[in-house]
């Protein structure tokens, strides 16, 4: 009985005390540059639950912090080139990502992209068609 309190004394002090990593679950942070970090260290093997933490740092109050608009962005870009089909169920799935910035930072990129590739990508993804031509729309509006 013992070992039994003392067990979920431990994992109540590990929830409440925000120990968990990255890799287990961390909550969504706006503007997070260590899930931006984690989410380019990780980049050759990305769940979707990583995707979503990292996807759902993007948010309108990071506008104005422009070493995480920055970095964000260039990761955002390679994490559709890599996940294309990922991204798009993410994108279509989740309820903590705000879709309509990351529609506006897809149609502004910081750097050149491979755009047609990109298009083409995400055209070839298994995923929500309304999502699809959502995403498609950002980037064919990249100028």
């Amino acid at each position: 009985m013992k070992n039994h309190f003392l067990f979920w004394v431990f994992i109540f002090v590990l929830s409440s005390c925000n120990c968990l990593s990255f890799k287990n679950n961390k909550a969504c942070t706006a503007c997070s540059i260590e899930i931006v970090k984690e989410t380019d260290i990780n980049l050759r093997n990305l769940t979707k639950k990583q995707i979503e933490y990292f996807l759902c740092t993007i948010k309108s109050e990071c506008i104005n912090n422009v070493e995480f608009q920055e970095y964000s962005n260039n990761i955002l870009f390679k994490v559709i080139e890599a996940y294309p089909s990922d991204f798009v169920k993410v994108f279509s799935t989740s309820k903590i990502i705000d879709k309509n910035i990351l529609l506006l930072q897809i149609s502004n990129p910081i750097k050149d992209y491979n755009t047609p590739v990109l298009i083409q990508k995400i055209e070839l993804s298994k995923g929500d068609n309304y999502s699809i031509a959502q995403i498609v729309k950002a980037l064919k509006e990249i100028k």
